[in-house]
């Protein structure tokens, strides 16, 4: 009895001691104040593009779908972000879940989007626990993740104009 009380004490301590020196795959989920967790997605003409490329710049990233209506809302606002603040080293980084690239090319046209956007997948959908949509994450230019926001309505504009002025 002794002994098996033993073991498992042994098996649990070795357990703690890999993971809290690393040794054990710890996964990286979007967390405020934390680095974002780095993705690689497809754009729309089949290039594939990671969110390092951005690195040094304050970063919008906005999960959305063609068939959300708040979604609809926002693209014009985050668009007007874009066009006010590229040049001071800011991006909007727009990741669709939609499932068709042809969907998503002409919603681009219809709504006159000039920001990257990029084809979501289930694994970046899960690192950023996405809930709803839209679903925003402003980066700081070190890459932390620094304001979150679920969600869009004309209230919230102001609010991310602010953010991303304090940012830049």
């Amino acid at each position: 009895m002794v002994i098996r009380r033993g073991i498992t004490v042994g098996i649990i301590l070795s357990s703690l001691f890999l993971i809290a020196n690393g040794c054990v795959k710890k996964e990286r989920k979007a967390t405020i104040g934390n680095p974002a967790p780095e993705f690689t997605l497809t754009d729309l003409t089949g290039k594939k593009v990671r969110l390092s490329d951005y690195s040094g710049k304050v970063v919008l990233i906005d999960f959305w779908a063609t068939w959300c209506p708040p979604c609809k809302e926002s693209i014009p606002f985050l668009e007007s972000l874009y066009q006010r603040y590229k040049e001071r080293g800011f991006v909007v980084i727009g990741i669709s879940l939609d499932e068709e690239t042809e969907i998503v090319e002409r919603f681009k046209k219809r709504f006159k989007i000039t920001y990257p956007i990029l084809m979501g997948e289930e694994k970046t959908k899960k690192d950023y626990r996405i809930t709803g949509l839209p679903e925003m994450f402003i980066l700081e230019r070190n890459g932390n993740l620094r304001y979150h926001h679920l969600g869009f309505n004309k209230s919230l504009k102001d609010k991310i104009d602010k953010e991303i002025k304090g940012l830049l």
